[in-house]
């Protein structure tokens, strides 16, 4: 093995000659008072007094070596700068083998010549800066390395000298102080700034406690021994109407009555006496009325322990003593009204104990009260009511105990006949079930009322089943009939027609009118057989349509020239009006059925009058209008003429059964239309027929 290539420089007493460069060195870093100007000052002495072209200078942070400082010397003069703590590590401002070496050993490394070989040979810093004379001097603080102070000579070897090297370090000794120097002034400007942000803390600790004692609704002062105040907050300085610092030193006797300051003085007292809290209600004159103040007192010690004074925090409670009287009112108000009720109450817990029971239950029990108290809610009712069915009743309300959240309505009846309803209902404070609310209400004879009437309506329901019975009998009846009348009116309507024709122009007239009554009056029967027939099909929902294509305006015109006759008993004017040709899918002979049963009507309630019949149309509507000018019809038998078996007038003055405008509204309805009237009485009646023109 070779020798190494560097040799660790020990120091050397400073030289004479170096003595005024030191001290105008020292001068100049002893000024620096922060790390950042001190290193970029003992790197700018150092190159200065050093021959060295560059250099940097290297701290230690947290353990790791970081460049601080990098300078360089050229025709300029010294130049540095800072740097934002660069780690030494692949920064390539210094050979990191050399400066771990330092910083590790604490000794300085001095190389006249860098280009040989050695220990720090493999140092890449010495491949691509290539210096010919370095030097790395370490700055000691308490035998610890705070700072390494690295230093080059590119161009000549040999640059550093035994002088230089003294001077050197006697300028790094100085940076040491200096450095110990800035480590304390950073202590102190800490501490300062610790210091003024303490201070800033308590006061606005002491401000907003200020903030709070000024703000609160509260009253609040503080009495010495003697009662004088020596604090007092803002509310209570309004409530005196003077000034928080016009109180201080005053007493209560200041402010108050003799009276009221004696009372406050006995309670001061009695806190220094017996030396804890005490809470007590005031009652302070302010001049607006007694208000009453809810006040805790307490001793205030000194630091040795001693009481030194009294504090004193009040709450203006008039408020609350004045809701604490209303609801006390309203309690009473609601214990009357409680008591007054027509229902029978009762309060239990969720066990079934009792809560309370009013003044009503006792009376409808009467002697269950001392039970009530004694024994809960269901076993009084029981014993004093004799419930006609105990065991389904105790069932009931151990279920009820059971489901807290259950409702309940029984009805309860008792063996002295009385019938109870019993409502049933949970409690509820903030939604926690806490008991249950039972209300008892006689309604003995409401339910023997309702039972009777209940009676009554049965009865009605059968004398109604017994009624509809008799109208179906009657109305299989007039179907039989009907059928029965049938067969021999046809046979006497069929004689009649073989005599009319038999008789020659000779027959006497007598004779021939005497057939022509006959015939007529054949014909009428026959009508009114069809009519009881048809009310048989359209109760059975048998009325049945044979459609085919009819013209209703000729329909019309025949059925008036077929009661010609009869018109011209009546005496009326019947006219026809054909607005346009109306031609419909119908049932022709049920369409005459109709119209004959609307004329019959005109000319029975219209005799004398005219008749105007007019035939229309719409789109897809056939419309007959038939007026008459006759009695008129009341609005309220307008919807009866429709009925079955309706009639709009006393059958005494007008015959019929009835049944014709039945009959033609449910041909109408068949075919898929409607039959409307509007009437005013005295002024006539105005029939409407609508029938869809396509089926």
């Amino acid at each position: 093995m070779g020798e190494p290539a560097y040799t660790v420089a020990s120091p050397t007493p400073a030289a004479p000659v170096a003595l005024i460069a030191v001290v105008k060195a020292s001068q100049a870093i002893s000024k620096e008072v922060t790390w950042d100007r001190l290193a970029c000052r003992l790197l700018e002495v150092g190159l200065e007094q050093s021959g060295a072209d560059r250099g940097c200078l290297i701290g230690v942070e947290r353990g790791e070596l970081v460049v601080a400082a990098d300078g360089r010397v050229d025709e300029q003069g010294v130049r540095t700068e800072l740097l934002p703590s660069l780690p030494l590590a692949g920064s390539g401002l210094a050979p990191t083998s050399v400066v771990q070496f330092v910083g590790r050993t604490r000794e300085r490394v001095l190389l006249d010549d860098a280009a040989v070989s050695g220990s720090f040979a493999d140092d890449e810093y010495f491949g691509a800066c290539r210096p010919r004379s370095l030097l790395c001097l370490p700055i000691l603080r308490q035998a610890e390395v705070c700072a390494v102070l690295y230093l080059e000579n590119k161009r000549v070897s040999g640059a550093f000298s035994g002088e230089r090297l003294t001077v050197l370090e006697l300028i790094a000794a100085q940076g040491a102080i200096a450095y110990e120097n800035v480590l304390l002034f950073a202590r102190l400007e800490q501490e300062n700034v610790e210091r003024r942000r303490a201070e800033a803390s308590l006061e606005d600790r002491s401000a907003h406690l200020q903030q709070i004692i000024d703000n609160t609704t509260a009253v609040i002062c503080m009495k010495d021994l003697e009662g004088r105040f020596l604090l007092v907050n803002r509310r209570y300085a309004e409530l005196m109407r003077v000034d928080v610092d016009s109180m201080c030193g005053k007493t209560d006797y200041d402010y108050f009555s003799r009276e009221q300051s004696d009372a406050f003085r006995a309670s001061d007292l009695r806190v220094l006496r017996e030396n804890c809290p005490l809470e007590v209600e005031e009652v302070f004159d302010l001049g607006e009325g007694l208000q009453t103040y809810l006040s805790l007192k307490f001793p205030v010690a000194d630091p040795a322990g001693r009481v030194c004074a009294i504090c004193l925090i009040s709450t203006d409670i008039t408020g609350r003593k004045r809701a604490e009287e209303r609801l006390r009112s309203s309690v009473s108000l609601l214990e009357a009204t409680f008591d007054s009720t027509a229902d029978g109450i009762l309060v239990v817990d969720r066990e079934g104990r009792l809560i309370q029971f009013n003044r009503k239950l006792a009376d409808m029990l009467p002697g269950c009260a001392e039970t009530l108290r004694r024994r809960g809610h269901e076993h009084p009712v029981l014993e004093a009511g004799q419930v006609r069915e105990p065991e389904a009743y105790l069932a009931r309300i151990r279920w009820l105990l059971a489901h807290p959240d259950a409702n309940s309505f029984d009805i309860i009846e008792m063996k002295d006949g009385r019938i109870f309803e019993r409502y049933s209902q949970p409690q509820r404070i903030d939604g926690q079930v806490v008991g249950r609310l039972w209300s008892f209400r006689d309604v003995t004879t409401r339910v023997r009322a309702e039972r009777e009437r209940d009676q009554a309506l049965l009865d009605e329901r059968r004398s109604r089943a017994a009624a509809e019975e008799a109208v179906r009998l009657r109305d299989e009846f007039l179907v039989v009939a009907s059928h029965e009348l049938r067969t021999p009116l046809t046979s006497l309507q069929l004689a009649i027609e073989r005599l009319s024709r038999q008789l020659d122009a000779t027959a006497p007239p007598l004779v021939k009118r005497a057939l022509e009554v006959c015939a007529r009056q054949s014909r009428r029967m026959g009508s009114l057989v069809e009519l009881l027939l048809d009310v048989g099909r359209v109760q059975a929902g048998r009325l049945e349509l044979n459609r085919g294509r009819v013209d209703f305006g000729a329909l019309v015109e025949r059925v008036v020239g077929r009661l010609a006759e009869d018109i011209a008993r009546s005496g009326c004017a019947v006219t026809v009006h054909v607005e346009a040709p109306v031609v419909g899918s119908w049932d022709g002979a049920r369409l005459e059925q109709i119209v004959i049963s609307l004329l019959a009507n005109a000319l029975k309630f219209g005799a004398g009058r005219p008749i105007e019949i007019r035939i229309g149309r719409t789109d897809d509507t056939a419309q007959l209008t038939l007026t008459d000018h006759g009695i008129g019809i009341s609005s309220e038998a307008q919807a009866r003429i429709f009925e079955r078996f309706g009639r709009a007038v006393s059958t005494r003055h007008y015959g019929g059964l009835g049944l014709g405008l039945f009959i033609a509204r449910a041909i109408i309805e068949a075919h898929g239309g409607r039959l409307r009237v509007a009437s005013t009485p005295g002024q006539g009646s105005t029939f409407t027929v609508e029938l869809p023109l396509a089926a």
